[in-house]
């Protein structure tokens, strides 16, 4: 069997057609790297707003908290105080 000598890529000669299926391939391959990219985008703005969703609700229930706990802690100083513990 006789030895082939190794040749240089820049030297090998590729036919048409696997340049135009490469090129095919490439082009598909960029197109789902966007679409890819899109989704993600999509996905992650999503995210975001369900997340400032939460936070905004968080801050009511946070405000509501405090201002029981606040009525709470003015109720029990006037009752163990008396009308001078309300201040």
């Amino acid at each position: 069997m006789p030895v082939v000598p190794a040749k240089n890529v820049a030297e090998m000669w590729v036919t048409p057609s696997a340049v135009l299926a490469e090129d095919a391939h490439l082009w598909r391959e960029g197109q789902r790297q966007r679409e890819l990219e899109e989704r993600r985008a999509r996905l992650q703005e999503k995210a975001a707003q369900k997340r400032a969703g939460i936070d905004r609700k968080n801050a009511v229930s946070r405000r509501a908290a405090l201002e029981r706990a606040a009525t709470a802690q003015a109720d029990a100083r006037r009752a163990n105080l008396g009308p001078a513990g309300a201040r």
